[in-house]
């Protein structure tokens, strides 16, 4: 076996060619969901939504600040590229320490490299790539046995075991295989124990980041995590639960099917190879822990964050550990084929390229449409205008343009899912005093002083939204892409029509048409609009955009048509909605 300080130049090599890659592939700009949020707080050293992320926020401020060209946004996605490549380079690293073939482990990291579940995160500002990091530190330390008399792996092991509490909450568990084998080697060592119990303090020390920020009330301030009892709020999820409850801690089959589908399917040959590894040298530690990380990561996509399924946030892990374990069983057919070694080597380095080859482009190198619908929303609000928003997309995308770019100002941001708390409303209300006047949780969200009277006199803007907090919207308010807003003054007609066409236009004038994430948003719209108008081809047209979402689409259409008392259409489209989405009628039923 190598020598563990051999000098190795594939993690150097591996660094070049895949942060080349993440470079090439990098968003232009903000891209969807978490990254206007994530990159505001980062940017301003506040405090991101749970579990906080220091970690992520000190790392990605760092290289904000040192990237000298491109603006914030993108220098936050050359940061995940960066920390993706160093990643790959550790996995690299430490399959030369279990004796791996060189071709081998550069072809698996060109097969993450392009995986969706990797090179999403990669590209855009995103904590995934951070979490492959941790854990190719991990397996780099402690994957292979060494000097039993050289505790050095196992206290720096410790120290990042501390430090992950600072991270993803999918750390935690993926920490449990290397600290029982830490664990093992150190039996009847006490003084060893010490050290390592004190480097995993010292390590944990980075979440009082948390409390010190929150202190210093930055824009970014979710939770307030301020005191040991809202800081250990934060640091569970304790609000994501209240939310997701009734989808946590449970296992259902298409959670199941979408995570093999989604996650494990674009890996190709390196399932069969994996599998091969796993049968041949499961007496390993090597492939104990990479099989231990791949069995944990499932389970936690699966049973615990299923909701990350929807947007390809979970299986990073298992991605990961399951190509290097195809690297081992290419090497274990190999060594048993004997003369033939080489051969069966270079065949299966091969066969991981060729997968890599056909796990189709990066979805964000010509990303541009949230910058467009930011810009869209704060054009159409008036001075000191309230928008009332529910996506991701628009709460991330204008907490970046505020925090940021320093867009706006004066104009208030209210997300709806956050006015039955605290939230993310003490910062509005230190910058804008007045907005709240005597209202505050735990009164009624439909009782805020800007959504009574008329939305004109308030400057209300009303982000479309699908759920509960749809229904809050008060009347006089007119379909408008991106924000239902009250109609112009002396309007004889509703200008939905013609808001139709323009969000159409604009779209497609920028190319956000071409992306899911902008369908996805364009779809929610003409679902409203066709509730607010009673259009029926505005189902129609979501329809089309999304797919995946046509059961939702029928339904609200079935419950626009039934407050119409247009009672055979409705039921029309209720059984079209089932036909649509059968195992979710079976799980509600």
């Amino acid at each position: 076996m190598r020598s563990p300080g051999a000098r190795d130049a594939t993690g150097a090599l591996t660094v070049a060619l895949c942060g080349l890659l993440f470079v090439l592939g990098a968003a232009p700009g903000l891209t969807w969901l978490d990254a206007g949020e994530l990159g505001a707080s980062a940017w301003e050293l506040g405090v991101a939504h749970p579990p906080g992320y220091p970690v992520f926020a000190l790392s990605h401020k760092a290289a904000m600040m040192l990237v000298p060209f491109g603006d914030v946004a993108f220098r936050g996605n050359l940061a995940s590229g960066l920390i993706g490549a160093l990643a790959l380079a550790l996995l690299v690293a430490a399959g030369r320490r279990a004796a791996l073939p060189r071709a081998g482990l550069l072809a698996a990291a060109a097969l993450v490299g392009v995986t969706p579940a990797f090179a999403l995160h990669a590209v855009t500002i995103e904590v995934y790539t951070g979490v492959a990091l941790l854990l190719a530190a991990w397996l780099w330390l402690l994957g292979t046995p060494t000097d039993a008399a050289d505790r050095r792996p196992v206290v720096a092991g410790a120290f990042l075991a501390g430090l992950a509490l600072g991270h993803h909450a999918e750390l935690r568990p993926l920490a449990l295989p290397f600290v029982l084998t830490a664990a093992y080697g150190l039996r009847g060592d006490a003084r060893a124990w010490a050290f390592v119990l004190l480097a995993a303090l010292s390590g944990a020390l980075v979440v009082l980041y948390l409390p010190l920020r929150a202190a210093a009330e930055p824009w970014r301030d979710w939770g307030h995590p301020a005191t040991p009892a809202a800081l250990w709020d934060h640091l569970m999820g304790a609000r994501i639960r209240a939310a997701y409850g009734d989808q946590m801690g449970r296992l259902a089959w298409g959670d199941a099917a979408r995570f093999g589908r989604e996650v494990l399917l674009p890996l190709g040959p390196a399932l069969p190879l994996a599998l091969a590894g796993v049968l041949l040298t499961l007496r390993r530690r090597f492939t104990r822990l990479l099989l231990a990380v791949v069995v944990l990561d499932a389970l936690y996509a699966v049973a615990v964050n299923p909701m990350g399924l929807r947007d390809l946030q979970n299986g990073l892990t298992a991605v990961t550990s399951i190509a290097l374990l195809a690297v081992v069983g290419v090497e274990a057919l190999a060594v048993r084929l004997g003369g033939r070694a080489p051969l069966a080597r270079a065949v299966g380095a091969a066969a991981l390229l060729l997968g890599a080859a056909h796990t189709g482009p990066f979805l964000r190198g010509s990303d541009v449409g949230l910058p467009a619908l930011v810009d869209a929303a704060l054009a159409q609000t008036p001075p000191t205008g309230v928008l009332s928003v529910a996506s991701d997309n628009l709460a991330a995308g204008l907490a970046f343009a505020q925090g940021v770019e320093g867009a706006r100002p004066d104009a208030a941001v209210l997300v709806r899912q956050h006015l039955w708390d605290t939230t993310s409303l003490a910062p509005i209300a230190r910058r804008l005093p007045t907005l709240f006047g005597a209202w505050w949780p735990p009164a009624p969200p439909e009782t805020l002083p800007a959504f009574q009277g008329p939305p004109a006199a308030a400057g209300l803007r009303w982000e479309v939204a699908l759920g509960v907090e749809g229904q809050l919207r008060p009347g006089g308010l007119a379909p408008g892409f991106p924000l239902f807003a009250p109609p112009p003054v002396g309007a004889i007609a509703s200008p939905a029509a013609a808001a139709a066409a323009r969000t159409v236009r604009d779209l497609a004038a920028t190319g956000a048409l071409e992306e899911p994430q902008a369908r996805t948003a364009l779809a929610h719209w003409f679902v409203d609009y066709g509730d607010a108008t009673g259009d029926q081809t505005a189902y129609d047209r979501a329809g089309e955009l999304d797919p995946e979402g046509r059961g939702l689409v029928e339904g609200r259409r079935a419950a626009s048509l039934a407050l119409r008392e247009r009672w055979p259409d409705a039921l029309a489209a209720a059984e079209r909605a089932v036909a649509a989405s059968p195992t979710a009628s079976r799980r509600r039923a």
